[in-house]
């Protein structure tokens, strides 16, 4: 359900972060991939991160997810 305009960061739990994307889709379609990499390009290691989603209106969504190899 994202936006059709965003910035999703995403965190480790202890707050260090890992990846940003920049989401554009003219065609409204409300996800996003992520390869899975750091902003280093190295594979992160499984367990749980936070993301937040930005609006360019300053609206703000915080989550969990789990990554599971």
């Amino acid at each position: 359900h994202l936006p059709s305009r965003c910035e999703i960061k995403i965190y480790t739990v202890a707050g260090s972060e890992v990846a940003e994307i920049d989401h554009h889709s003219s065609a409204n379609e409300g996800f996003a991939y992520w390869d899975l990499r750091n902003k280093h390009g190295q594979d992160v290691a499984y367990g749980m991160y936070v993301y937040v989603v930005k609006t360019p209106d300053g609206d703000k969504h915080t989550g969990k997810m789990l990554v599971i190899r």
